[in-house]
């Protein structure tokens, strides 16, 4: 006869390792997006002057509002996971 709880006790370890594993990613991948803007100011510093302050300070606001968005999703799954 098979042992049926062995098997159940063994997939419900295998789910929260998993969850686990996923939500450990996720605040890695969260505490990283948070210094991204330091690279950015950066990037501004580097190219002021050499490309056309417009585009800059476009590229930047595009960047800052993809960056808003993905912390809150991030922050949202997190939210979920736990």
């Amino acid at each position: 006869m098979l042992d049926v709880s062995h098997n159940n006790h063994k997939l419900n370890f295998e789910q929260q390792a998993r969850q686990v594993g996923f939500q450990q990613f996720i605040q890695t991948l969260f505490r990283t997006l948070l210094i991204t803007p330091l690279g950015w100011v950066l990037i501004f510093a580097l190219s002021f002057g050499v490309a056309p302050l417009e585009k800059l300070i476009f590229w930047t606001f595009l960047f800052f509002i993809s960056l808003i968005a993905i912390l809150f999703c991030l922050n949202h799954l997190v939210k979920k996971t736990t």
